[in-house]
């Protein structure tokens, strides 16, 4: 019974630093901007008025812990579709990753959205370039392939 108590306990401190280590290498914005689809965004958010943020901050939960694990889900569906299917050069928002982003521009921004009615409305239909710029730009630039 102890050998079985010390290795949940060793089992569940290995997998919380595990956990610490992994939110911060993906926390880096270098780290999305690793695989090609990426970088245009990558580039045009540092030249934006939200620099000072990473990707996670607009595209994760808030929620500690279900943002790690929505951030594994995701990574790893994102990756096998890179990887193994080959994404296209332009990637689309699936359903929660919207849902995602809009209560993180009213979390920020919610303040100043006190009278505008957002119901069944998303913030990029009228913010569509904040913060990575014009589509057709985006799509047309000549980006560098590594960063």
């Amino acid at each position: 019974m102890k050998k079985l108590v010390v290795i949940a306990i060793v089992g569940g401190m290995l997998g919380a630093a595990a956990m610490v280590i992994g939110t911060k290498v993906t926390e880096d914005p270098l780290f999305c901007a690793g695989c090609h689809p990426m970088r245009p965004y990558h580039f045009s958010l540092q030249s934006s008025a939200h620099a000072d943020l990473i990707c996670n901050d607009c595209h994760v939960p808030r929620i500690p812990i279900i943002r790690q694990l929505y951030e594994g889900k995701s990574g790893a569906v994102d990756a096998i579709a890179y990887y193994i299917t080959g994404y296209a050069d332009v990637l689309h928002p699936k359903a929660d990753t919207k849902r995602i982003v809009k209560a993180n521009c009213l979390h920020c921004h919610g303040e100043l959205m006190h009278l505008v009615d957002t119901e069944g409305r998303r913030c990029v239909e009228c913010h569509r370039s904040v913060p990575h710029g014009e589509l057709r730009t985006l799509q047309n630039a000549n980006w560098p392939r590594e960063l």
